[in-house]
Parts: C-alpha cells; sequence; structure tokens
C-alpha cells in the first residue's frame, strides 16, 4: 500500500473529529505554554514522551512508552518493555518517512498534526494520525509528547478534504 505523511494544521475541530484525547491535549498544551504540566500526567498511559531528534532525517529516542498507546498496541508489549531500544527495532524505512515532523515540532516549538500511512512491519501496513506536542520540562528540558490513533476506514481521505 501507498506510504504518505501529510501535515495538516494542529486545531482542536480537526482533532476533535479524530480524538477527544487529541483535542484535550492540545488543549493542555495551549493552557501550559508548552510546558510539561502535571495534566499530562492523565494521558501518559496513551501517548509516547520522546527526546528531542538528533537529526532531522530519522525519528528521535523513544523514553516513555504508554500502556494503552497505539505504539505498544503495534508493535507489542514485549518491544515496549524497553523505551531506549524501542526505536531501533523499527524499519529504518518507517523511521525515515515519519521523522520530519518530530524535527518540525521540535524546531519550531509547535504543535504538529499528521496523517500517516505506513507499513510498520511485513505484514502490517496501518493508516493514524499522530499529533507530536513539544514541551519543555521545569528545568528547560525539551521533550515530545506524542498521541497516536489509527484511523477508521475512508478517515483519511475525509480529513484530507479538511484545509
Amino acid at each position: 500500500m501507498l506510504e504518505y505523511t501529510e501535515r495538516r494544521p494542529a486545531t482542536a475541530l480537526i482533532l476533535e473529529e479524530l480524538s477527544t484525547t487529541g483535542a484535550q491535549l492540545l488543549h493542555i498544551w495551549n493552557q501550559s505554554n508548552g510546558h510539561l504540566s502535571p495534566e499530562f500526567i492523565d494521558y501518559a498511559r496513551k501517548v509516547l514522551l520522546m527526546a528531542p531528534p538528533a537529526t532531522p532525517g530519522d525519528s528521535p529516542d523513544i523514553l516513555m512508552i504508554g500502556t494503552e498507546s497505539f505504539a505498544r498496541h503495534v508493535f507489542g508489549s514485549k518491544w515496549a518493555q524497553h523505551p531506549t531500544r524501542a526505536r531501533k527495532a523499527m524499519p529504518q524505512t518507517y523511521r525515515k518517512l515519519v521523522a520530519s515532523s518530530y524535527w518540525n515540532a521540535y524546531q519550531t516549538n509547535k504543535p504538529i498534526f499528521d496523517l500517516i500511512g505506513a507499513n510498520l512491519s511485513d505484514e502490517s501496513y496501518r493508516e493514524y494520525c499522530r499529533l507530536i506536542l513539544p514541551v519543555h520540562s521545569r528545568a528547560g528540558v525539551s521533550q515530545l509528547v506524542v498521541f497516536t490513533q489509527e484511523l477508521p476506514n475512508q478517515a483519511s481521505r475525509a480529513i484530507s478534504s479538511i484545509n
């Protein structure tokens, strides 16, 4: 199947169409001015916490994998047991496909919302949406909070028409 990454505006209206969780996370990010606030804890089980990307051509290291996250569901609980090694277990072609948005969110310090179709393994093509929120801890450490949700059939085509 065709692999793609398509960036869309990260607005509450578009996110609400797909996921109340995504819309709530964007609201928390806006309210906290991009800081890693305690309100994010309520959603920790559904997100990834990632390090800043080292390069624009590869996905960043994963620091924490939520127990109900899309990544854990797709790649498995054994994969999720070692977050710092999880990125290296993903196909290089997949990491390159999704890398630029991580870099863009980190460089611009603005949320990024993508629609993605990707071969996550030899037998697993998935279409999903991803919200990347660049956050800063109280100590000034940059990280990325990432929420991902699989798209229902035909949703990517319907969303593609939204500008």
